[in-house]
C-alpha cells in the first residue's frame, strides 16, 4: 500500500522578483493519493491541461469516466508499486504523477522496469514542482526495487525533452508517426533512466 502526503513550496514569483522584501511569502502545495471527491477538481484539471498542451493524451472535450477513474486511483493506492499522487493548491488540483509496471502480469523478464508521467499545469511550470515530483517517483521506483524507468515524449516536446535530459534520462529510440495531431504525424522519443545498480556484466559492456 502507497499512501503519500508531503508539502512542496512555491515561492511567488512577485516576490522572487524583489529580493529585498522582507515579506517574500510562498504557496504550499500538498501532494497525496487521489480520493474519491477529488473527482470534480481533476476533471477541471485535465479539461485545462487538455487545453494548454498537446503534449499528453488528454483531448479537449473528452472528459473522464468517473468509476473507471476513482477505481484506478482506489487500486493504485493499494498497490506497493503502483503510484498516481496529486498537486494541490488549496484544493484545487495542479499536477499529477504517476508510476505503473511496465507489464502488469509481473514476468520476471521485465520486472524491473516501471512506466510514469508527470503533467503540471502552466501556470506552474518553471517553478521547480515537476523536478519535485520526479524525485518522488525515482525515490518510490528505488524503494519498490524498479531499476529503470521509461516513458514516451513527444519529439516537438522540446520542453520536457530538454527537462528530461537535465534530470539524468536519455533518448533510447524514436516511434516514427506515434501522432496524429491537427492534421499532423508527430514522432516520440523512448526516454529512460537506469535507477538501479549496474551489475558486472552490464559494467564490463559498459566499459
Amino acid at each position: 500500500m502507497a499512501i503519500w502526503q508531503s508539502e512542496f513550496l512555491i515561492q511567488n514569483k512577485s516576490a522572487s522578483n524583489n529580493k529585498n522584501n522582507d515579506n517574500n511569502t510562498s504557496t504550499k502545495i500538498i501532494i497525496r493519493n487521489l480520493a474519491e471527491n477529488d473527482f470534480d477538481t481533476f476533471s477541471q484539471y485535465q479539461s485545462q491541461l487538455a487545453q494548454e498542451t498537446t503534449h499528453t493524451l488528454k483531448v479537449v472535450n473528452r472528459p473522464p469516466e468517473m468509476k473507471i477513474t476513482v477505481d484506478r486511483w482506489m487500486k493504485a493506492k493499494e498497490d506497493s508499486l503502483e503510484l498516481i499522487l496529486g498537486a494541490f493548491d488549496q484544493d484545487r488540483l495542479i499536477a499529477i504523477c504517476a508510476l505503473h509496471p511496465y507489464n502488469r502480469n509481473s514476468h520476471p523478464w521485465i520486472s524491473h522496469i516501471a512506466l510514469f508521467g508527470v503533467g503540471v499545469l502552466k501556470k506552474y511550470w518553471g517553478q521547480g514542482l515537476a523536478q519535485h515530483l520526479m524525485s518522488i517517483i525515482e525515490r518510490h521506483a528505488q524503494k519498490s526495487k524498479i531499476k529503470k524507468l521509461e516513458a514516451g515524449v513527444r519529439v516537438q516536446n522540446e520542453r520536457g525533452v530538454y527537462f528530461y535530459k537535465k534530470l539524468g534520462f536519455e533518448i533510447e529510440g524514436c516511434r516514427k508517426n506515434a501522432a496524429f495531431i491537427d492534421g499532423k504525424y508527430q514522432d516520440e522519443f523512448y526516454i529512460a533512466k537506469w535507477i538501479g545498480l549496474l551489475d558486472s556484466s552490464i559494467r564490463n559492456f559498459s566499459s
